[in-house]
């Protein structure tokens, strides 16, 4: 059996269709360059994408999109934030949930605020800096951690896709036995590993020797989301 993993945007993917070749169900993923691609399991990992490509097969879920942002500062005491010394954190204040992490791949100090951006779609996201979120958290280092704060290095956005509980789903699509879906809430990237074996022993297996229960397609957070509680950060 073919797995084939669709983790890109559906510019790329131009079409994922089924059809029946005598009582077996395979899948055809069409892209703009003209190749069609055949398997009998596809997995959607598109991240921003995945509504998409979730409406290509006619259904969907809860997914929300918001544009995120972090920046980085490089700090002059750059030695008081390396990970042997400095770790991650989350502080939830009355305007959020912030987080930073210690100096790692760029010489600097980073921080965010955790599911404060607006509201997107991949074609409505503007890629732009949000100077009051800039502002925001360097008034918070200055106020916590002043040894964090140096000359802006960068800020950068990105798109968290939220379930409505903030969990991952990891699990078939409802009513389907050939499709799954991987959403990752915003950091998936951390537990790409895991995610990655829990899909392949899903696809391959039908099963997971992971307790994946809480990552389920049919939880109540997304079978029934206005009944669920759903939860308005990441902590």
């Amino acid at each position: 059996m073919l797995l084939a993993a669709l983790t890109v945007a559906p510019a790329v993917a131009q079409s994922v269709g089924e059809f029946y070749k005598g009582k077996q169900i395979k899948f055809v993923v069409g892209t703009a360059a003209g190749q069609d691609y055949t398997a009998g399991r596809v997995v959607l990992a598109g991240g921003a994408w995945n509504p998409l490509l979730l409406a290509m097969l006619g259904t969907q879920l809860p997914i929300m999109l918001t544009e995120e942002q972090v920046t980085y500062f490089a700090t002059p005491k750059v030695a008081d934030f390396t990970p042997d010394r400095f770790g991650i954190y989350g502080y939830l204040a009355d305007d959020g949930l912030y987080y930073g992490f210690p100096v790692y791949g760029e010489v600097a100090t980073k921080i965010g605020i955790d599911g404060a951006g607006p509201v997107v779609t991949p074609q409505t996201r503007t890629f732009a800096r949000d100077e009051a979120r800039v502002r925001r958290v360097l008034a918070f280092l200055k106020r916590y951690l002043p040894a964090a704060v140096g000359p802006e290095l960068y800020t950068r956005t990105c798109c968290y896709d939220f379930a409505p509980d903030r969990d991952f789903i990891a699990d078939y699509v409802p009513g389907s036995q050939r499709v799954l879906v991987c959403a990752g809430a915003g950091h998936a990237g951390k537990f790409a590993a895991l995610l990655g074996r829990i899909i392949t022993e899903l696809a391959l297996d039908g099963s997971s020797r992971f307790p994946v229960s809480a990552f389920s397609a049919t939880r109540p957070a997304l079978s029934r989301p206005a009944q669920a509680p759903a939860r308005v950060n990441s902590m």
